[in-house]
């Protein structure tokens, strides 16, 4: 039994390191932007020597525990490139996928759910999930407790406890989000037991855990922003009107579609490539079968159910009655939805409900479906160089320090050799753009400003003069003055 267990154990390590190298070749076929760039620079300045991160604007939250300091190690290890954009997220996706199938409860069609909605994504769901610094972390440390509050409740382990409150303290510091995936859904369980009028001791001792966790994430908070970054945030998160919370609900179902290549809608029927599409939106259909399945075999209540259920549902109704979305563009803060709901219908008693003819069938359709995905993914058109090139140019001119638009910033200084701060024109003059940028930069001697469109290009001129010389580079206009330059505050 033991040489049959390590056997296996092998082929799920080997099965996993094959699929982070197909993840790896997949996240090529997204650009490059300065939100992903932002965070290996963040790490490699770790690596450099500033642990807090001193000096740094950051965004709405750290990401500090749940994926920088994970950046940082790769760094030290394996050297600074930018191409360890792509093997992260490979190794973060890879990881993913191994967690909800450790968290659920039926291992087979854990692993067919997580296969179909996280391990197989089209161009589009990569967009949102095969990129550093976009919750992944959060979602793998976030199932980790789950997986930790299972073995306390079942065996009052105080190893898991631990672990959990050292685990919950960082993830509630790095990741507002885990506050709706962890924090919430342990009150909402614990409280639903007592309103029941049932002490469950084991459920009450792990959420007096997660609110010691939440008091300490507030204390190295504290030391961060005093020794380390800012968070600069967004405005405080409202209601949505009664004609917004209509849309969200058309944007939720329409990013669902596009998320997993099922948005048949205006399709022919006779067209290549729809078949593939009906499938992908069969295998939804049969997913939300699976949830109202679990949901009808609910009567028998346990407290996981009501956690993963919890953890579900949650971000899709911040989602839909919240002003949170922005349009399709907002569709990642359901990703959860499917992480959670995934593990949550993965459940024996799902499994049971099956003959064993069903059930391989039911498997097969998201196996198929997953397996074309990938071969949709693999077959888009790699990502383009436009900010190697400019990089490039800008090296063969000698220029390494200036100025961009947020999105060309960061995304040429991870090739490395140049360093570019994010600005932005108010009209008349160029202004630093505090968001994921280094105070030093704006302080250092910057000669050049690549050019985002003709706002930028005449506030420039106006505020700083005209430049000594032009040059072009993947796609954009790049001005270089003879002289140090300075953006206003």
């Amino acid at each position: 039994m033991h040489n049959k267990i390590s056997v296996t154990r092998m082929f799920y390590l080997f099965f996993t390191l094959i699929m982070a190298v197909v993840y790896y070749h997949m996240s090529m076929r997204i650009e490059i932007n300065s939100d992903m760039a932002s965070g290996l620079l963040e790490a490699k300045d770790m690596v450099n020597g500033n642990i807090l991160l001193n000096g740094w604007s950051l965004s709405t939250v750290p990401f500090y525990f749940t994926e920088l300091i994970w950046y940082a190690i790769g760094i030290a290890v394996f050297g600074f490139s930018h191409k360890l954009s792509y093997a992260f997220s490979a190794i973060y996706l890879a990881i993913l996928c191994v967690t909800m199938v450790s968290a659920s409860e039926n291992k087979k069609l854990g692993a067919a759910l997580s296969f179909f909605f996280l391990g197989s994504p089209v161009v589009f769901l990569s967009q949102n999930l095969l990129t550093p610094v976009v919750h992944v972390g959060t979602y793998i440390l976030s199932l980790g407790v789950f997986i930790l509050i299972k073995r306390t409740v079942s065996a009052g382990c105080k190893k898991s406890i631990l672990a959990a409150y050292i685990i919950m303290s960082i993830l509630y510091f790095s990741d507002a989000m885990s506050m709706y995936l962890v924090f919430i859904p342990l009150i909402v369980t614990s409280g639903t037991y007592l309103l029941g009028m049932k002490i469950e001791k084991r459920w009450l001792h792990i959420t007096a855990v997660s609110i010691a966790s939440y008091l300490t994430s507030i204390l190295i908070w504290k030391l961060f922003t005093r020794y380390g970054f800012t968070v600069p945030g967004l405005q405080e998160t409202k209601f949505a009107s009664t004609t917004a919370i209509w849309k969200n609900i058309s944007d939720f179902f329409e990013g669902t579609f596009r998320l997993y290549s099922a948005y048949f809608f205006g399709l022919s029927p006779k067209a290549p490539g729809t078949a593939q599409v009906c499938l992908s939106f069969l295998a939804l259909l049969i997913f939300f079968g699976l949830l109202v399945t679990r949901l009808v075999s609910f009567c028998k209540f346990r407290g996981q159910d009501l956690y993963l259920l919890t953890a579900t549902f949650i971000m899709p109704v911040a989602f839909i009655v919240s002003d949170i979305s922005v349009g399709l563009g907002s569709i990642r803060y359901i990703i959860p939805f499917f992480v959670f709901g995934a593990v949550f219908a993965s459940s024996n008693d799902t499994f049971n409900r099956f003959n064993a003819r069903t059930f391989l069938a039911l498997l097969m359709v998201f196996l198929v479906s997953g397996a074309l995905h990938i071969r949709e993914t693999l077959q888009a058109s790699t990502a383009t160089d436009k900010y190697a090139q400019i990089n490039k140019a800008l090296v063969a001119a000698g220029a390494t320090n200036g100025f961009a638009a947020y999105w060309d910033a960061s995304s040429v200084s991870v090739y490395g050799n140049i360093q570019v701060a994010p600005v932005y024109s108010d009209g008349s003059r160029l202004v630093q753009f505090d968001w994921l940028s280094k105070k030093e930069w704006f302080d250092a001697e910057n000669t050049f400003l690549i050019i985002e469109n003709e706002q930028m290009k005449a506030s420039a001129i106006k505020a700083l003069g005209s430049p000594e010389k032009i040059i072009n580079a993947g796609g954009r206009e790049i001005y270089i003055w003879g002289k140090i330059i300075w953006a206003g505050r």
